[in-house]
């Protein structure tokens, strides 16, 4: 077996940066076990725990495990697929060293080095795992102070990112914060990203350093944004959750102090409920709930937390004006201005509710004539017949 891997004719811009861990390039053979991952992809420079449960991939691993440690990890397109051919798969991927292997459960969890971007080249052996040939695939770097600001930039907001509340493993942030060398640290941060997979494989096949780095700093801005409104949300969530446990405690303390005192019967008051429930001549299924609230708050414990909030309800349905009616005068153009003062937009909730004061200001003009026409027909004097003087008077409409 040949032990030199592919190299594609592509070149480095500047000098090749060293890095003790990445081991020479004839170290590794030219035939591969290749790895699909289900989710996510593998950068060079990084260090993860995998953990494989396909049949294939063990395979690879124990193949792999038992002559070099080297394995090709390729992204498969869909998530879905179960048994990845070679069209569901990337042909760029990382050529990875296995550094240790755990099994639990019928699963084997790996200990993973990412150690440079790899394009597959051809398939070799597809059953009982793929075997593939692939060529190495050398990166562009422009040593500039324009390169070199991009980096101090994404470390900042990569810093901000994780105090706004961005989860990353310890390792990894102890490697990012110790000073990482550039592709090293544009490749960390890459694969800590929270975005789909689709752009993480744009990002592992964008062999331009410089661009890379700019697209590593827009999505880490993005994510860093996202995160700020979700602190924002949840601080003004606790905010309002905190006024009402307050609230509440407030009012359960005053009423401990009343009944300590004497002002406060907790069987008069909902007695005193009662009798509200009774005059205030609700509609009979409100009636019929309420009622039903009542009976619960009675068999509940004052130190539940629910009964101040069924208290608060009742108290809110016996304060509102059931039997009470307004006779005022229904003026269309006074209640157009106060909406559209009270109330923006809503153009046909506000339209409609226009429409039913003037259908109930006919209503009330309708009933006005008709009373005014029955008292003027009671007013006029009837025709009185000829016999309306003799005890032969059996006209109807003799007045």
């Amino acid at each position: 077996m040949a032990i030199s891997i592919r190299h594609s004719s592509v070149k480095n811009s500047a000098p090749a940066e060293s890095n003790e861990k990445t081991p020479a390039k004839q170290d590794h053979p030219a035939l591969l076990p290749l790895i699909a991952l289900r989710d996510g992809v593998m950068f060079p420079n990084t260090e993860t725990v995998l953990v494989f449960g396909r049949e294939q991939s063990q395979l690879a691993l124990n193949a792999a495990q038992g002559s070099h440690k080297y394995v090709v990890i390729v992204a498969q397109k869909k998530a879905a697929t179960e048994n990845p051919t070679p069209k569901d798969l990337y042909q760029i991927g990382t050529l990875a060293k296995i550094e240790r292997t755990l099994q639990h459960e019928g699963e084997t969890h790996a200990l993973i080095r990412g150690i440079r971007r790899v394009r597959v080249q051809s398939f070799q052996q597809e059953k009982p795992f793929p075997v593939v040939i692939a060529e190495q695939l050398e990166e562009k770097l422009k040593q500039t102070d324009e390169f070199e600001a991009s980096l101090k930039h994404l470390s900042n907001v990569f810093r901000k990112t994780v105090q706004s509340g961005k989860a990353v493993e310890f390792f990894n942030f102890m490697q990012l914060v110790g000073g990482l060398q550039s592709k090293d640290l544009v490749d960390h941060i890459a694969s800590a990203l929270d975005i789909p997979t689709r752009d993480k494989q744009r990002l592992l096949e964008q062999l331009d350093v410089n661009k890379r780095v700019k697209a590593v700093i827009a999505h880490l801005t993005r994510e860093q944004h996202i995160l700020n409104i979700e602190q924002k949300i949840n601080n003004e969530t606790k905010k309002q959750i905190d006024e009402r446990m307050r609230e509440n405690v407030l009012r359960e303390r005053m009423q401990a102090i009343q009944r300590e005192l004497g002002e406060l019967d907790e069987e008069e008051e909902l007695d005193e409920l009662e009798e509200r429930i009774k005059k205030a001549r609700m509609p009979k299924k409100i009636e019929e709930k309420v009622t039903k609230e009542l009976r619960r708050l009675r068999q509940m414990s004052p130190m539940h937390s629910e009964y101040s909030y069924v208290m608060s309800w009742l108290e809110s349905m016996l304060d509102m004006p059931w039997s009470k009616k307004s006779r005022g005068r229904t003026s269309l153009k006074r209640a157009a201005k106060v909406l559209d003062q009270q109330h923006y937009g809503l153009e046909k909730v506000k339209e409609r509710v226009l429409e039913h004061l003037a259908v109930m200001k006919l209503r009330e003009q309708d009933g006005s004539k008709s009373s005014k026409k029955k008292n003027t027909d009671d007013k006029t004097p009837r025709k009185k017949c000829a016999a309306h003087d003799s005890l032969f008077c059996r006209s109807a409409w003799c007045g």
